[in-house]
């Protein structure tokens, strides 16, 4: 009986060591389960921030293309309306150029075509200077070659159209006659 008594507690002890080894392996792959899970978390967590950052960026690009494109299609309008409007102007200053007209007709014509002339002005179409300056394909067109002894050699001595810009883009090139 002793025997078996001592059996029966050797086996209670044995129960309780494979107990406690049990637990403890459970505990170690609860804690290996944590861990795995806390890097998986955070690897995550990872891939998220860096998702963000993409994509905030890629909406900042977005952002300006969006305002560059609104942009691009004013100064399209603008430039249209421009071209529209010129010749206009172009027939006011050719109809003010004619003498013999009663003073206020021709004051009227003036106020008028000071008024388009602000109106354009106003929206950042402004002459392009040409007469006395040096002869610059990029802003003027030579029709022709003249000779003026009041102007250096390649200066611009007479102005048949005259040209525009729209903050700082030539919309259209003044035609010039040019010094030899």
């Amino acid at each position: 009986m002793e025997k078996d008594k001592k059996l029966n507690e050797e086996m209670e002890e044995e129960k309780l060591i494979n107990k406690e080894a049990v637990d403890e392996a459970a505990e170690e792959v609860q804690e290996k389960a944590d861990s795995d899970e806390q890097d998986s978390l955070a690897s995550e967590i990872n891939d998220l921030q860096t998702k963000l950052v993409r994509l905030q960026a890629d909406f900042q690009n977005y952002k300006k293309r969006v305002e560059k494109e609104k942009d691009d299609l004013v100064s399209i309008g603008v430039v249209s309306i421009a071209n529209e409007i010129l010749p206009v102007i172009d027939n006011f200053e050719r109809a003010l150029e004619h003498e013999g007209e009663s003073g206020s007709f021709k004051e009227g014509m003036e106020l008028i075509y000071e008024g388009l002339k602000n109106a354009l002005k106003a929206k950042g179409i402004v002459e392009l200077k040409a007469l006395g300056e040096d002869f610059n394909p990029d802003f003027h067109q030579a029709v022709s070659m003249g000779h003026n002894d009041e102007y250096k050699e390649n200066q611009v001595i007479e102005v048949l159209l005259k040209g525009y810009e729209y903050n700082g883009k030539v919309i259209r090139h003044a035609m010039v006659i040019v010094n030899k």
